[in-house]
């Protein structure tokens, strides 16, 4: 029944998939700054959005005063294809004639009028005069992205599958990856289209999510399919193989999805509306994985790893083989292990020298943020590692 209901879930989310792209934003403010105290101020005693206001660059040879003139009404003129359009400022320059239109529209209604004001400039004489602003890159990058997202997911998808393939050789084991990701994408996808409506949430969200969706839900289904059919080869009929399967494997998917969302939040305490709209959209991914691991996993398990074709596949033989040496080198030679790992993660961290926040951000935070994410960061080690050391003797067992 959960089976039906997950997938239920799933198309009816992309029916909302398409509308998510209209309610995302490309704001970087940071509140209680001062250029957010600025555009406050404009918003609430001059009515003018920042958000929803167009920049018009024109270049010009040789113009007298009253060709400049001329530039400014076939500015003015052209504004009116936007409504509520105004031009509220214009100066000439060094060749440059400028001027800002402002609109009594949000970022994403605004953008959907980018292409008539660039069509209503080119017909006012204004030829290869540049638009600009938030609304035109909104307009102009959202599409790149949308063509990313579908490439990264092609390239994601068929390297995904080519190791699928690898892994668990050609049967109906194939399936169960496929569908658990393509369940737990699309209802974090949709979710995240339901908070837009109140919350501002980043335009490259949607990226974001699929890839972390991909591996993690790649990671989760594998662990699974592994224990199952490694209790297969015990000798265990279907049903015990599942029962061990989920008293096993499971936990180690709760911890691993429990310790991906406590490091999130810790992005919650940030007040910057652009982090915490990737920490909400990205926190969604291990908790909906989560739950679908512990509901929709063992059905695609019960209906498709019957145990009818348990081949392996071309390198399964040689991973297991590999990683049994490596934990095995591992358990004999700990602190040569550690050491290489924290040199390997020393060498990651080096970029954090090169890291140059902005006044504004800067300002932002409290003076005690570094002390309070140390804490959270040092009791989530500690949790960690108590987790880890539960899990792994509950798995032992």
């Amino acid at each position: 029944m959960s089976r039906k209901i997950w997938a239920f879930l799933a198309a009816l989310s992309f029916f909302a998939l398409p509308q998510l792209n209209s309610h995302l934003t490309t704001t970087l403010n940071v509140p209680h700054s001062d250029s957010e105290k600025a555009q406050e101020i404009l918003r609430r005693e001059f009515g003018e959005d920042i958000e929803g206001t167009f920049t018009v660059i024109y270049k010009y040879k040789k113009a007298s005063l009253e060709e400049i003139g001329g530039f400014k009404k076939a500015t003015i003129k052209a504004a009116s294809a936007i409504p509520g359009g105004e031009v509220i400022l214009t100066r000439a320059a060094g060749g440059y004639f400028f001027a800002i239109i402002q609109t009594p529209m949000q970022l994403p209604k605004a953008a959907s009028f980018t292409t008539d004001l660039r069509l209503a400039i080119d017909s006012v004489g204004l030829h290869g005069a540049l638009v600009g602003g938030p609304p035109a890159i909104k307009n102009d990058v959202t599409p790149i992205l949308n063509r990313d997202l579908i490439r990264g997911e092609l390239i994601g998808a068929s390297l995904a599958a080519l190791i699928l393939i690898l892994l668990l050789g050609f049967s109906r084991t194939l399936l169960i990856p496929l569908f658990f990701t393509v369940s737990v994408t699309s209802i974090s996808l949709a979710i995240t289209y339901l908070i837009s409506l109140k919350h501002p949430m980043a335009l490259y969200l949607p990226n974001v999510i699929s890839l972390i969706s991909l591996g993690l839900c790649l990671d989760y289904s594998l662990l699974v399919i592994y224990r199952y059919r490694s209790e297969r080869k015990l000798g265990k009929s279907h049903d015990e193989a599942l029962e061990v399967t989920q008293r096993l494997s499971i936990p180690t998917v709760s911890a691993s999805s429990a310790l991906i969302a406590g490091s999130l939040l810790i992005l919650l305490i940030i007040e910057v509306p652009f982090i915490r709209s990737l920490a909400l959209g990205l926190l969604l991914v291990p908790l909906i994985a989560w739950i679908a691991s512990r509901t929709l996993l063992p059905e695609l398990i019960q209906k498709y790893g019957d145990g009818s074709e348990l081949r392996e596949g071309a390198i399964s033989r040689w991973q297991r083989s590999l990683a049994q040496k490596f934990s095995m080198a591992a358990i004999q030679k700990p602190i040569l292990f550690l050491i290489l790992s924290l040199t390997f993660l020393s060498f990651s961290a080096l970029g954090v020298k090169d890291f140059s926040p902005t006044p504004s951000s800067l300002t932002t935070l409290p003076v005690t943020i570094g002390v309070l994410v140390g804490v959270i960061v040092l009791v989530g080690v500690l949790v960690g590692v108590l987790v880890g050391v539960f899990v792994g003797v509950l798995v032992g067992v």
